[in-house]
């Protein structure tokens, strides 16, 4: 009988096709520091799609532009003050003002 590795038989792993974005590495610096702080799963996971969203469109690294950028979106209130809250962590975490 044919002894088969652990892995897949005929497929191999292949390496990424491009690196860590920047923002993605800032991010999640943010997430981990937030569940070094205690935070649950549950909010790490919110905030982490809401600087998603935000990093799509902005440098998550210039306030001025994430900030115009929010208010200039067609969101409903609490979810602008959610992506507000998303990004105070953000901005607390890396020192930007």
């Amino acid at each position: 009988m044919r002894e088969t590795s652990p892995a897949v038989a005929g497929f191999k792993s292949h390496p990424p096709h491009q690196g860590i974005d920047p923002t993605t590495s800032e991010t999640l610096k943010v997430l981990i520091e937030m569940e070094n702080d205690g935070y649950s799963e549950s909010t790490i996971e919110l905030i982490g799609r809401r600087l998603g969203t935000l990093a799509k469109d902005v440098d998550l690294n210039n306030s001025k532009t994430v900030k115009e950028f929010a208010a200039k979106q067609h969101w409903s209130t609490a979810y602008k003050e959610n992506v507000v809250n998303a990004y105070g962590h953000c901005a607390e975490t890396q020192s930007i003002q």
